[in-house]
């Protein structure tokens, strides 16, 4: 990671609601089609998320990426289709030996004023390529890569 990421350093976003952000619309085929027409907490996290990426994408070497290993989320009010949603994240704390990156955000829908969630999230910073590499599925001719026999 390139230096001149820094604890503090603070992002914010507007994001306008749409109707494709709703609970109805994260799984279609779904008892959630059948939810409220609101801001799907699933969405939420996903929008939370990008405002960190944003923030930490410019301090990535090219042969990185950022991951999202842990969140908190609450959820505490709705936000519907057509309203504007301020999403603010600061950076907590910056982790050199397992280059972890720790955020604080929350997400206000403007229209009401009231904060509709809070979110802790930590990313790690990893090298593409070997992320890539550890995490593959195992080849079909690897040894215990077929199905698990059930235990005596």
């Amino acid at each position: 990671m390139k230096p001149g990421l820094n604890t503090g350093a603070t992002h914010t976003v507007h994001r306008l609601i749409e109707q494709e952000l709703t609970v109805p619309h994260i799984l279609p085929g779904t008892l959630l089609e059948r939810g409220e027409t609101v801001l799907a907490s699933g969405y939420l996290v996903a929008l939370l998320e990008t405002a960190c990426w944003q923030v930490v994408h410019p301090h990535l070497d090219p042969h990185e990426s950022a991951v999202g290993v842990e969140f908190a989320l609450t959820h505490c009010a709705p936000a519907w289709p057509g309203d504007l949603v301020e999403i603010t994240v600061t950076c907590t704390q910056i982790s050199h030996e397992t280059r972890d990156v720790e955020w604080h955000t929350s997400a206000t829908n403007l229209r009401t004023r009231k904060v509709i969630g809070r979110m802790r999230h930590r990313l790690r910073v990893v090298d593409s390529h070997r992320f890539q590499e550890h995490t593959m599925r195992p080849r079909p001719d690897a040894p215990n890569s077929g199905p698990r026999q059930p235990e005596s």
